[in-house]
């Protein structure tokens, strides 16, 4: 019952992409995998992502090495792929 049950869950599941995220230190002039942002349409309406970092991202480590960058996250949907989103914040020490 509970095999037929998640069956029947992915199987509504629709509408399924991802947002790939990257960023840069220097005004983009060197561009990192941040990670990959994966989200699906359930039948009722409802949406779910996971955020899956990139395995060699080290945004932290460049951050505390240059604590007055700027930072800038560029994200790329697969449903949207000629638009992007630029996102800019300056970092902050605590």
């Amino acid at each position: 019952m509970l095999i037929l049950l998640l069956s029947m869950v992915i199987t509504c599941c629709v509408g399924e992409w991802t947002v790939d995220l990257e960023y840069s230190l220097n005004n983009l002039n060197d561009v990192y995998p941040l990670g990959k942002i994966e989200l699906r349409r359930s039948f009722d309406g409802n949406y779910t992502g996971t955020f899956r970092a990139a395995t060699d991202c080290r945004l932290g480590e460049k951050m505390i090495a240059d604590p007055s960058s700027m930072y800038q996250v560029l994200a790329k949907s697969s449903t949207y792929p000629k638009e992007q989103l630029l996102s800019s914040s300056k970092t902050v020490r605590s």
